[in-house]
């Protein structure tokens, strides 16, 4: 099966060459201003031609550029029976003759949506109408250009993936010369990208953002008897604008109608970190490797309820975009790690919790880092409603030795960058007390002079003289060929873990 269907199909049992009775009854849509009716005949959505027309298509039926169709129609194959890669062009002719038309003289497009959801939206500009009629579903399929792909050699057939397609039919009221279809065509694919990246809606196959699905198909059909002769559809030109927001808005409401795809969705932690493998159960299974058992339907209930709140989200769609940005070369390890660490303590400081793990610039790492963090919140949460429960502790072992790694690293980080308030962000008062930001200074210059920056650490040893806590750690300086000798002291304050000792042993 050719990998372009099988996102059309929800079953593949054997193939009998029968097809479902669609019925004769045709049920008006919109009269478009070319004249041509648009109308609905079963499971199917038909443009009935009032003239001639000139068609450049995708469609594996009748389709490239054409000049003689009299129809084209949009058809929906949930209860296609067995229609394979071979059969698919003889299936859809049976119902182009089914509907009333001539299968040598219609081109078609099948798909998963429902036609009752079809979006029909014009824009006009002087005497040019531009309407774009869209049915879509991105949630199965969805995909970036580039996506690791299966299919190559005929014959050799993967499991069908769930349907998905987004059909386009853009009826543009003008004559245009061949090249500019192309052109439109170009320009109505880039139109569908930015709806799907203005939904932030991620790849099923990657962890990147989708640019469609994988059996997306487009019409571009055109009037060759009109008077108003245009050249040009590119982005520059009132043709290829139409054709943007035309396309652009039918794309966002045909999703929002399939499978209510939105705004407000998409305003969700778990949808912006779902193509980063981040879900509701891993998160389940993070939790109760961090803090023990606990009941699935607690937790999940804890859990959708911090889902959707400004705060998370807001800093999920922070964190997200550096890991973008990383992966398209644009933000190094370094910058990554940085960034990241920054907003993961901005984000636990509003939910008033310790960040339980450090960004790395290594992108297993880093989203394991984020899912820690909103697990502790969920832990966080759990643990005030239910306190008087047996659960494990809210500041486990674990928690302690990450803030001890994010705190050393924001001092460290902090006297390379001669940045104090990095520098003393989890400090107690009295050491904010002894060590002010005049002797800060100080310090970085000494440090900088003698040692050069920081460059990396590595734990030694982890001892505990309650109430406080001593890591020491083995720092690598850019003019220091030897490892200096850091601790790090920590103490509980307040529900709160804060710095209360710091040393650096050195040559200095």
């Amino acid at each position: 099966m050719k990998k372009w269907l099988q996102g059309l199909l929800m079953v593949i049992i054997f193939w009998s060459g029968a097809i479902p009775c669609f019925g004769s009854e045709q049920i008006p849509v919109s009269t478009l201003s070319t004249g041509d009716k648009v109308y609905r005949q079963g499971t199917s959505l038909i443009v009935a031609f009032s003239a001639p027309r000139d068609v450049l298509s995708t469609s594996q039926v009748n389709g490239g550029f054409r000049h003689d169709l009299k129809a084209v129609f949009n058809h929906d194959m949930k209860s296609a029976i067995g229609v394979t890669g071979a059969n698919y062009p003889q299936y859809m002719q049976q119902v182009a003759g089914q509907l009333g038309l001539n299968p040598g003289r219609v081109t078609s497009m099948g798909t998963a949506a429902s036609m009752e959801n079809v979006v029909i939206q014009s824009e006009n500009y002087q005497s040019l109408t531009v309407t774009a009629i869209a049915t879509g579903g991105v949630e199965g399929n969805g995909g970036r250009v580039g996506d690791p792909a299966a299919y190559f050699t005929p014959g050799k057939k993967p499991a069908a993936y769930k349907p998905g397609t987004i059909n386009i039919m853009l009826v543009i009221d003008a004559d245009l010369p061949a090249g500019t279809m192309a052109r439109a065509l170009v320009t109505c694919t880039e139109a569908k990208t930015a709806a799907l990246q203005e939904l932030a809606a991620g790849s099923r196959f990657s962890t990147g953002l989708a640019t469609g699905s994988g059996t997306d198909q487009t019409m571009v059909i055109t009037n060759p008897g009109s008077p108003l002769y245009l050249e040009d559809a590119g982005k520059h030109a009132k043709l290829g604008e139409l054709i943007g927001r035309t396309v652009k808005q039918a794309v966002k409401d045909a999703l929002l109608r399939q499978s209510g795809l939105s705004p407000q969705k998409q305003h969700s932690m778990l949808r912006r970190m779902n193509r980063f493998g981040v879900t509701e159960n891993s998160l389940y299974q993070q939790y109760q490797e961090e803090y023990g058992t606990i009941d699935k339907q607690r937790f999940l209930a804890s859990l959708r309820q911090l889902d959707k709140e400004p705060a998370l989200v807001t800093g999920t769609s922070l964190y997200v975009h550096l890991l973008d940005q990383n992966q398209w070369q644009l933000l190094g390890t370094d910058e990554l790690a940085r960034a990241g660490n920054d907003l993961l303590l901005l984000t636990a400081g509003k939910y008033q919790v310790l960040s339980p793990a450090v960004a790395t610039g290594e992108m297993a790492a880093d989203v394991r880092a984020w899912s820690a963090l909103v697990v502790k919140i969920v832990a966080d949460r759990i643990g005030q409603v239910c306190s008087d429960e047996a659960l494990s502790p809210v500041v486990s072992p674990q928690d302690i030795q990450r803030s001890a790694d994010q705190f050393t690293e924001s001092m460290l980080t902090g006297i390379n960058e001669k940045d104090y308030t990095s520098f003393s962000a989890n400090f107690d008062q009295k050491m904010k007390s002894s060590l002010p930001e005049s002797q800060f200074r100080l310090l970085s210059q000494s440090v900088k002079q003698k040692l050069g920056n920081y460059v990396s650490k590595e734990l030694v040893t982890t001892e505990t003289r309650e109430p406080f806590t001593i890591f020491t750690y083995k720092v690598k300086f850019v003019k220091e060929a030897a490892a200096i000798t850091v601790r790090t002291v920590l103490t509980e304050e307040d529900a709160r873990l804060l710095v209360v000792g710091f040393w650096l042993d050195s040559p200095m």
